[in-house]
């Protein structure tokens, strides 16, 4: 990579995607679901391109369902949780960020519901515990506009550095020479 490339932009050799609690019984109440649905899976497709892991919750699914059958995904790692926080989930998602920091993978590519309760809350944990936060704002939502924006301007006063889904994969991509170029492009029209 670019020795001279500002640290701030999002490196898929440093990132990892956190897909929150984008389940059967939460999604229909976010008046935004579909178009989520849509941004979350075209971060999925460049995760796959670039292999970078994907690491999906699910909270409390036995009240709010499994992850909904429209996000595709390769091989991720799911998990439960009954906090609102990922970072509160137990013992195996926390042995996953380790592996994580012992990869140098401190990148967090954050995206799901709801904005201002699951994805805030995880947010600050993750940064508390030395990630970097990418929350990725046209791929997290709320039932509420107000939350979603609340939450989306803590996390940026708190040090998170929110992004878009293109944003994401340009950022992967780094060069229009990269071979995977043209299947980014597809993915963003």
């Amino acid at each position: 990579m670019n020795s001279h490339k500002n640290p701030n932009l999002l490196s898929r050799e440093e990132s990892f995607v956190l897909v929150v609690d984008v389940q059967e019984k939460l999604l229909p109440v976010v008046p935004a679901g579909q178009s989520l649905v849509v941004e979350i899976n075209k971060i999925l497709a460049g995760a796959r391109l670039f292999n970078v892991p994907v690491f999906i919750s699910e909270q409390y699914p036995q009240g709010l369902g499994d992850t909904i059958s429209e996000i595709s995904t390769g091989d991720p790692f799911v998990f439960e949780k009954t906090s609102f926080s990922c970072g509160g989930s137990g013992s195996d998602f926390t042995n996953a960020l380790s592996s994580l920091q012992k990869e140098n993978r401190m990148q967090c590519v954050l995206v799901g519901i709801e904005s201002h309760i699951c994805v805030l809350q995880t947010a600050l944990d993750l940064m508390n515990r030395g990630f970097d936060v990418y929350p990725v704002v046209d791929a997290i939502g709320s039932r509420h506009i107000l939350d979603h924006q609340v939450a989306v301007q803590r996390m940026t006063q708190t040090g998170a550095q929110p992004v878009s889904t293109e944003s994401v994969l340009f950022e992967w991509c780094g060069d229009s020479t990269d071979p995977r170029f043209k299947s980014v492009s597809q993915l963003v029209r």
